[in-house]
């Protein structure tokens, strides 16, 4: 099942390089979307893909991140978009 999930990662996100283990990871899966920093000091992602992919990059980024300390972690169902590949938004 193809599913769209806008997530919102609250803790230590920023400065960490979560944002490129998340695309690192996001191929590896074959999930496309995006994902950005946010000004209020946490992280915004768009992931798009097979429902398990999804999940398990949104586990990766809660769960096996390096050095993050995701504190709270706020996840929202979206119509499915399909985006051409995945990227860091700046």
């Amino acid at each position: 099942m193809l599913v769209t999930r806008r997530v919102i990662f609250y803790g230590r996100v920023q400065g960490i390089n979560f944002r490129s283990n998340t695309l690192s990871k996001a191929i590896e899966l074959n999930v496309k979307g995006w994902v950005m920093n946010r000004i209020d000091g946490s992280v915004e992602g768009y992931f798009s893909g097979e429902l398990r992919n999804v999940m398990d990059l949104i586990d990766y980024c809660v769960s096996d991140m390096p050095y993050a300390v995701v504190k709270r972690y706020d996840v929202y169902d979206l119509p499915y978009t399909e985006f051409p590949d995945f990227r860091i938004k700046r």
